[in-house]
């Protein structure tokens, strides 16, 4: 299922001169979840996500200005969100569930 607002990986993004640090780590993100072959994309305010082949999903979600929560799920099941205190962590987390490496991230 997608969102009415899902923008899919690749598209364009703010020249590398106007990035800030934070611009960096997302874009890291959505091209590490491309190249490895999932669907990447960002919806909402600053939210991300990507869907592997097999039917897992992870979504990074902006829970305020340094905080955000990792959501899972696939194979009709969802899990609890688990709360990162740095997006690379969060978005490691996703990637590892994506490779299907443990039950969750936790």
């Amino acid at each position: 299922m997608t969102r009415d607002d899902e923008k899919v990986w690749p598209f364009a993004v703010l020249p590398l001169d106007e990035q800030t640090d934070q611009h960096r780590r997302e874009i890291r993100f959505l091209v590490k979840a491309h190249e490895a072959g999932h669907r990447a994309y960002t919806f909402g305010a600053g939210d991300y996500g990507a869907t592997a082949r097999d039917g897992r999903s992870g979504a990074i979600i902006r829970r305020g200005r340094n905080r955000w929560a990792v959501a899972v799920g696939g194979d009709g099941q969802e899990y609890p969100a688990t709360y990162y205190d740095d997006f690379d962590s969060a978005a490691e987390a996703v990637l590892r569930w994506l490779h299907g490496q443990g039950d969750r991230p936790m």
